[in-house]
């Protein structure tokens, strides 16, 4: 809800939502590559909430805080800091990352 008054005017009241239609991909200037392995630094971007990272198209899993257990996604405030290293299983194989803001909007960037 969107309240506006301008001056001493009576406040006008707008009910709705944001168009919220896109999201800029990771930048690949981000990724950092050593001896074969990947670090990803986190995105610049405001509203990022997960990041997939696939392997050949095999989504790979990233532990994360509090609990055990291993997501196919990079979980934004969840996700060890430490999971953002890894090294591929092949060094032909290609690499593909699914970046995705809290509305739902996915932007690819092809690593390799």
């Amino acid at each position: 809800m969107l309240n506006i008054a301008i001056g001493g005017q009576n406040p006008v009241t707008h009910t709705g939502q944001l168009a919220d239609l896109q999201i800029t991909p990771y930048a690949k200037e981000k990724v950092t590559v050593k001896d074969g392995k990947y670090t990803l630094a986190l995105p610049d971007l405001e509203d990022w909430y997960k990041i997939y990272v696939y392997e050949n198209g095999v989504p790979r899993e990233f532990g994360v805080t509090y609990v055990s257990q291993k997501f196919p996604y990079i979980i934004r405030g969840r996700t060890k800091l430490s999971e953002l290293t890894f090294t591929p299983a092949y060094s032909s194989s290609s690499l593909k990352l699914v970046i995705e803001d809290y509305a739902g909007n996915q932007a690819t960037t092809i690593l390799r």
